[in-house]
């Protein structure tokens, strides 16, 4: 039993670290689609998932606490991440400065979702560091609904199940493009 979840572990760890390296080759659309997106990958973490609770069962784990709650926790983890992949959806939208949308492209590219309110791009904005034309962070400054809000490089918005993501700009500084991403039940069970 040991040997199946250790082997399932390692197994994932070599795919992990090759997947970053495909990832640098040919970009994080192909490791998304045939790696991370896969059903062989998330059979491979189900055959981790299935060995961990055995491996609780079977030697009886629930006895010493601490190593039944960590293996527990990464269960419920791994759960949530299936919930994620079976049922989120995710993609992005372009807004330009003074635009307002209520609809987003799906992840693929093969559908233009409804959102269920407006986002509107009133100012974008970029943060350069003091002494080189590096950025030091994108700034997104949006009305979601009504509601006024601010999203930048490290600084997500939630608003009624949706997660927007500052993803990348225009070449003139007066576009900004957002990850939007819809996982109310993965992200519950997750957090």
């Amino acid at each position: 039993l040991r040997r199946y979840a250790f082997g399932a572990l390692i197994a994932i760890l070599v795919v992990l670290a090759s997947a970053t390296i495909v990832e640098k080759i040919f970009g994080k659309e192909v490791v998304s689609a045939y790696v991370y997106g896969s059903w062989w990958f998330v059979e491979l973490w189900g055959i981790l998932a299935i060995a961990a609770i055995a491996y609780i069962i079977c030697r009886a784990l629930y006895r010493q606490k601490a190593a039944f709650l960590l293996h527990c926790a990464l269960c419920i983890i791994l759960l949530g991440a299936f919930v994620t992949f079976l049922t989120a959806e995710r993609g992005y939208i372009h807004l330009r400065q003074g635009e307002t949308l209520n609809t987003y492209i799906s992840e693929n590219n093969t559908a233009e979702l409804p959102l269920p309110f407006d986002i509107k791009l009133v100012l974008f904005d970029i943060v350069y560091h003091p002494e080189t034309d590096a950025p030091t962070d994108y700034i997104s400054f949006l009305k979601v609904g009504e509601e006024m809000c601010k999203i930048s490089m490290n600084k997500i918005y939630s608003f009624q199940g949706y997660r927007l993501y500052q993803m990348s700009y225009d070449p003139d500084e007066m576009g900004s493009t957002l990850m939007v991403n819809y996982d109310p039940q993965g992200i519950a069970i997750t957090y």
